[in-house]
């Protein structure tokens, strides 16, 4: 009987040997196409904005990965990322299952599931420096598009309160980063942050109506231990504490939805002055699962990790920008100045663009500092001018485009065009405040830089005829010359209404019956009634 047995086993034992590699290769094998079928499933989903956007250019892997929107797309999404979670599961040593897991879970909307996959590539793949950019997409996603403008802006969150505390002690303190969560990568090098280190601090704030948080890091320069206190008008709404071994940056919050459109008085207490708060923020609710971890800093240390360099970033936004992919053009950028490089008028210009927002031109022109380039510096100036125009304000227009005319060098002749607007409006504004001679000069600079301008020629012969009223023959020459160029009914009544409001009819009519002449009766018949 046993040698039976024995004789049963040998032979279950050979047959297992023959069979086994055969089963063995066959499941890899469908492990291997299951995986190519998905990574090509993958790809085509998240080059699907290109072929919406009729873009004839081969697909280009270093173009953001962003979450499916349509409700057919997410759906995709979501299976792609289940049979990537269970493929990535079945091949633990294979360094490319989690990179394409990290894409599945970024085109699902799941940041979170996309980091810690990424974080397990580059760990296996630490040469990969298309999955460290991945990476570093995949934290800054961890933030809505609207909330990481607000956190990359260069302006202070301060301007938004008013402090009530007669001395504010600010320092700068690097502290390192906590690794939470444990299998998201975390950047070595310790974080910067600007500290306000004071026992009691009290500020003034009128929140808006729509739900905000106070956000803060909480750090100390000891090993002390520290106690953090938040009231508000008196009661208090938060307290935490930092224990002897806490020499990390912790992150803290307070809810403010509940007091929204108030004016408040919001006090900031610590047992200790080795106790700091650090990048104090009245921020949207959104901002928090960012905030958390610090995610804009971690992905500008993945990028510098896998060896981009702010130069990479603007170069990516230019080609953006010229192919007037504005948002695109306008991560590009952010990313450039959160990795170091100076381009702090060109982002709040392009969300000028972008938005239509006045206030974000305003700021451009106040920091006039990192343009792309000496063309857009002009051209947000120019727009610049032309709005204040628009409120009147002449005098500042004068001062500001005097000193963008002595701070500009190196004009190449492509850009005469804009740089004869930019005279023109100069001359309009110094006419405006009743000064046509002094206004003179610029607008026949206008015309020299752009001889194909029509605006060049009605302003430089309408401020001539104030500066100088006995030259009437060169303002009748100036516009004609722009009706030359623009014989449109517009210009003809633009030039009619001129010689009727310095009541010179007997100009008018004739100009009436040479557009009449034209076949514009109709277009002109409002302006040619005596």
């Amino acid at each position: 009987m046993i040698t039976e047995r024995f004789h049963y086993f040998k032979w279950l034992l050979i047959v297992t040997l023959i069979i086994a590699p055969v089963s063995l290769g066959y499941q890899l094998l469908h492990i291997m196409v299951e995986q190519h079928r998905l990574f090509a499933q993958i790809d085509h989903l998240a080059r699907t904005p290109r072929q919406i956007e009729k873009n004839t250019l081969p697909y280009d892997p270093w173009r953001d990965l962003t979450p499916r929107t349509t409700l057919e797309e997410r759906a995709v999404a979501q299976q792609l990322l289940i049979e990537a979670q269970r493929l990535a599961a079945a091949t633990l040593y294979n360094p490319d299952a989690p990179r394409q897991l990290g894409r599945a879970a970024i085109l699902a909307g799941r940041p979170d599931i996309a980091i810690a996959a990424f974080s397990d590539a580059v760990k296996k793949r630490p040469d990969s420096i298309l999955t460290w950019f991945e990476l570093g997409i995949a934290y800054e996603q961890l933030a809505p598009a609207h909330v990481i403008a607000t956190l990359t802006r260069t302006q202070t969150d301060d301007q938004a309160w008013e402090w009530l505390s007669p001395q504010l002690n600010r320092q700068e303190w690097r502290l390192p980063v906590s690794a939470e969560p444990s299998d998201w990568w975390v950047p070595t090098e310790p974080v910067a942050r600007t500290v306000v280190a004071n026992e009691h601090l009290a500020l003034r704030v009128t929140l808006p109506t729509a739900p905000v948080v106070l956000s803060f890091w909480m750090g100390k320069s000891t090993t002390q231990p520290a106690t953090y206190q938040v009231m508000l008008d008196g009661e208090i709404i938060g307290s935490f504490a930092l224990s002897s071994s806490g020499q990390a940056w912790r992150y803290g919050y307070i809810d403010l939805a509940p007091w929204a459109g108030q004016t408040v008085v919001i006090t900031l207490q610590t047992n200790t002055l080795a106790a700091g708060w650090g990048d104090l923020r009245i921020v949207d609710p959104t901002a928090i699962d960012c905030l958390r971890v610090d995610c804009l800093h971690r992905a500008t240390a993945a990028w510098r990790q896998g060896g981009f360099t702010a130069n990479d970033f603007i170069h990516a936004g230019t080609v953006a920008f010229m192919r007037q992919r504005y948002d695109e053009a306008l991560r590009w950028f952010e990313r450039a100045e959160s990795m170091g490089g100076d381009v702090a008028s060109t982002v709040w210009y392009i969300r000028f663009v972008n938005a239509n927002d006045r206030g974000a031109l305003m700021q451009s022109i106040a920091l006039d500092r990192g343009w792309l380039n000496i063309e857009l510096r002009l051209r947000a100036w120019l727009r610049w001018a032309i709005f204040l125009h628009e409120e009147q304000r002449f005098v500042e227009v004068e001062q500001g485009l005097r000193h963008l005319i002595e701070t500009t060098s190196e004009i190449e002749p492509r850009h005469a065009a804009i740089l004869s607007d930019i005279y023109r409006q100069l001359a309009l504004a110094l006419w405006a405040q009743g000064r046509a001679v002094d206004a003179l000069p610029y607008a026949e600079t206008a015309v020299e830089l752009n001889e194909r301008s029509t605006w060049a020629h009605i302003h430089y012969g309408k401020i001539l005829y104030f500066a100088y009223p006995e030259r009437i023959d060169h303002v009748e020459q100036a516009f004609a010359t722009a009706l030359a160029l623009e014989p449109s009914s517009s210009i003809w009544n633009n030039l009619i209404g001129f010689w009727r409001w310095v009541k010179d009819e007997e100009r008018a009519k004739a100009l009436c019956q040479q557009a009449q002449q034209q076949g514009l009766t109709e277009e002109v018949e409002q302006e040619c009634r005596f």
